[in-house]
């Protein structure tokens, strides 16, 4: 079951990110979500999941360099073990939201936030369920306040 729910996220993960480019056809998602998975496939399953992040993320740059309206930025949050700190936050999709703002599109791929809230070895709570949509939350009011008013802006959650 793990895995099915698993290639359902990482589905929609590619849906969303190729939209522009499948037409948010599932089909085409799809056929884009096998091809990356099969560049991995020879990794242990540990790497696999990060490393299809990333060449999901070099295949979408390799075919946005064309698309100068669209732009795209990645912020991994769960970086040097620490934790989701909002004031670290916030500097860093501020200055991520200012690149963006010539940008009448834009998405912005936010990985880790789990991790980040929730280290590997903990177990989820109610506490930190609160505070993962707190931090949702800030980022969503983030993108709204540092984003001019016509901007499409596209956020994503892996």
């Amino acid at each position: 079951m793990k895995e099915s729910a698993e290639s359902l996220t990482k589905l929609h993960f590619v849906n969303s990110l190729f939209a522009d480019l499948t037409g948010h056809d599932l089909y085409l998602a799809q056929q884009v979500k096998e091809a990356i998975e099969k560049s991995v496939e020879d990794l242990p399953p540990s790497a696999q999941n990060e490393a299809f992040t990333k060449a999901a993320l070099e295949l979408l740059a390799e075919h946005s360099k064309n698309d100068a309206p669209h732009c795209f930025s990645h912020w991994n949050c769960f970086t040097d073990d620490r934790r989701f700190d909002p004031l670290w936050a916030r500097l860093e999709l501020i200055n991520i939201f200012k690149k963006l703002a010539p940008c009448p599109r834009s998405t912005v791929l936010i990985t880790g936030l789990r991790q980040a809230i929730c280290p590997p070895g903990r177990r989820w709570n109610r506490a930190l369920h609160r505070e993962y949509q707190e931090a949702i939350a800030l980022i969503q009011e983030i993108a709204r306040n540092w984003s001019t008013s016509r901007a499409e802006i596209t956020l994503l959650f892996f």
